[in-house]
């Protein structure tokens, strides 16, 4: 099942690229690094850098883990 899920998720691309967590071949630490390479790169600089973070945890269903 979760191979099937998987292919169709690649076939119709739909993750975009900055989706990482929970896929096969990435990993959530990839955006993290991402994160600190701006805000390091912005520190260099000088220049603001405003970042927002949204937690969708509740979008998916949960399984009743009791049953």
């Amino acid at each position: 099942m979760r191979d099937c899920v998987n292919r169709l998720i690649k076939q119709t691309r739909v993750l975009g690229e900055e989706q990482n967590g929970f896929c096969v071949d990435r990993r959530a630490e990839d955006n993290m690094f991402v994160v600190n390479e701006l805000i390091e790169r912005k520190r260099k600089d000088g220049s603001k850098l405003y970042l927002g973070f949204l937690d969708i945890e509740t979008v998916y269903d949960r399984v009743n883990k009791r049953m």
